[in-house]
């Protein structure tokens, strides 16, 4: 699959995220298990003022990067017909393309982004430019901020780069960014096969040391949330398995039964579960950890989600009544309700509740536990509190945008203030309130509200 400077990379739908870890160069180090330091994922408490937009500027197509607990902000705006970001209220330099795919590190100090001046491209991180370059992909953080990856063409060839160094020249690259371990210590890049029928999946350390490599004939590659274990799609002779190895043990492959079909392929939120939906036979199965169990004929549109107890998989089908929630393993004593549409499925922590978003006539509700809440013009994304006892959503109704705090009966405990635009939300680390970026009128916010009325 070739690359062009114009393109800028999409991750395809639930089909390709990918990440992969290192260490050192040592042997006994290539046999023991990758441990990631503890992250820094508490979430800012308090409501803080993140930028303020010029006077005009039209924030309602603005590109905006947020990092999700509130510590730190990206967006790119347009200045007399040229591009440049923003990043913490610091302006960056004017380019004639400004790529919309831009990185924001995990702590929220480091910014990297593709950016071209006449025909050539450079990777700019921390307004620092890298290159030019022919063409280049996507850059990407480490988890511990320090570290930044990248795809570029230097003479005709591709090269890893990171922290300014280039790697061994290929070819070209399979269209994904690079990733990193958990522990910020690996690297895996995807490299399309020399008969561009597979993808070579190759582990280094940060110098370029090659720890472990795996070639693929599918396309579907996935990483655990916590960036311990990665699975793969491999087709054989026509027919489809699920592989899966760890980072800290990168050859020790673990072979899955043979299917005709395998898609959607998925871990669960603590990276200890394996599911996907196979085909054989011409039935669908869902497989959860090697269990198969036989679904309803339908579509699929997207994964099955792990409960986080592990003793069952949701999924949600659209099939000739419409589409609905199917739970596999675990029988919870669950209706199927139809709906025109369903998707954003999600469990609360202990796995007692499940929430998703549902579309009647052309209005959008959460539905708990098979119970609706009320109709919206758009709903999108429920989360429950750590606790289990709210699910909270964004919402949209005529011209207004809010956070809308519901109980597991759907009905509405609080709705917050409207704003011009609202990010995705997230739980304090109480578990008391909700965090998120909103934009009003020429602020751009990180509010921080009470779950309830108090």
């Amino acid at each position: 699959m070739k690359k062009t400077s114009e393109f800028n990379i999409v991750v395809l739908l639930l089909s390709i995220l990918i990440v992969l870890s290192g260490s050192g160069c040592k042997q006994e180090q290539l046999n023991s298990p990758v441990i990631a330091n503890p992250s820094q994922n508490d979430v800012v408490s308090t409501t803080t003022v993140l930028d303020s937009f010029a006077a005009g500027v039209n924030t309602d197509n603005l590109i905006i990067e947020m990092n999700p607990y509130g510590k730190g902000v990206a967006y790119i705006e347009s200045v007399d017909g040229q591009m440049r970001v923003v990043h913490n209220g610091k302006k960056g330099k004017l380019y004639q393309v400004v790529e919309s795919n831009m990185a924001l590190s995990p702590d929220g100090r480091r910014v990297a982004y593709g950016a071209r001046l006449g025909e050539k491209w450079f990777i700019v991180i921390d307004g620092n430019e890298e290159g030019p370059f022919e063409e280049k992909g996507q850059p990407v953080f480490s988890p511990d901020s320090k570290h930044v990856a990248y795809e570029a063409k230097v003479r005709g060839l591709w090269h890893m780069f990171v922290n300014k160094k280039a790697g061994p020249s290929i070819p070209v690259y399979f269209n994904d960014k690079a990733t990193f371990s958990s522990d910020s210590s690996r690297l895996l890049s995807l490299e399309n096969s020399a008969d561009h029928t597979g993808i070579v999946l190759h582990v280094t350390d940060l110098s370029f040391n090659r720890l472990g490599y795996r070639m693929v004939r599918g396309k579907i590659i996935v990483v655990d949330p916590t960036k311990t274990r990665i699975a793969a799609v491999d087709v054989i002779k026509g027919k489809h398995k699920v592989i899966e190895f760890s980072f800290g043990q990168p050859d020790n492959v673990k072979e899955g039964a043979l299917y005709d079909e395998v898609s959607h392929l998925v871990f669960g939120s603590e990276g200890n579960s394996l599911s996907y939906i196979a085909k054989k036979d011409g039935k669908f199965y869902l497989v959860l950890n090697d269990k198969e169990e036989l679904i309803p004929d339908g579509t699929y549109p997207s994964p099955p989600v792990i409960r986080p107890d592990n003793k069952g998989a949701g999924l949600l089908i659209t099939g000739k009544d419409g589409a609905y929630f199917h739970q596999a393993f675990y029988s919870d004593g669950s209706k199927r309700i139809f709906y025109k549409e369903c998707g954003s499925l999600t469990y609360s922590k202990d796995g007692r509740f499940h929430s998703y978003v549902a579309i009647r006539n052309e209005k959008f509700t959460i539905v708990v536990n098979g119970k609706e809440g009320p109709f919206f013009d758009r709903v999108m994304e429920p989360q429950f509190s750590p606790d289990g006892k709210y699910v909270a959503y964004r919402a949209r109704h005529g011209e207004e945008r809010f956070v809308v705090v519901a109980d597991t009966n759907g009905k509405i405990v609080k709705k917050h203030s409207s704003y011009d635009r609202v990010f995705e939300t997230v739980f304090t680390d109480d578990g008391k309130s909700i965090a998120y970026g909103v934009i009003d009128g020429d602020k751009l916010i990180w509010k921080v509200e009470r779950l309830d009325n108090r």
